[in-house]
């Protein structure tokens, strides 16, 4: 009698423990969208002042090629599928979004710190960003530089993509 309620105890526990593991985390569909769409929901979602979102008006959305990513990222050993920047045209505010989505099968958190080890905050004249930040969805990755209200606000936009919907 001692085995079958040790057997049934054990059955339970191994259930509830697959029971538990197995949610599975439905991301927003715009992930799967160009990044072009990705920045637009990003935007769409950032928690701005009236002015920031005023001036995203004059800011410009640059794809990143062999001929401009040293000069975004730092680095030519960064591999990617597809990247866009998004920059003010003229400012001198310094402000910089990047994202990239990366291979299927790249080390992400690999590619996360070579970006981080490359960023330069003060490649802006007369002024410099407050915060790097560099976060990433599965393959998708988020790199800003920018004060620290309107980077923190961009990066909680991006991860709330990431959410359960």
């Amino acid at each position: 009698m001692k085995k079958i309620i040790t057997l049934f105890t054990t059955t339970i526990m191994i259930f509830s423990l697959v029971g538990c593991s197995s949610s599975k985390v439905e991301r927003d569909p715009v992930l799967s969208k160009d990044l072009t769409s990705v920045l637009e929901a990003i935007y769409e979602k950032a928690d701005l002042s009236e002015d920031d979102r005023q001036a995203l008006e004059y800011y410009a959305t640059t794809k990143l090629d062999d001929s401009n990513v040293e000069n975004y990222l730092g680095s030519l050993e960064i591999e990617f599928s597809e990247g866009i920047c998004s920059s003010p045209m003229m400012s001198s505010v310094p402000y910089e979004l990047i994202l990239l989505r990366l291979d299927e099968n790249a080390d992400v958190n690999a590619a996360k710190e070579l970006i981080k080890e490359n960023a330069n905050p003060k490649k802006w004249i007369c002024v410099e960003a407050e915060e790097v930040i560099v976060e990433s969805i599965d393959n998708t990755l988020l790199f800003i530089m920018a004060d620290e209200s309107k980077s923190n606000a961009i990066k909680d936009a991006f991860l709330d993509l990431s959410e359960a919907k």
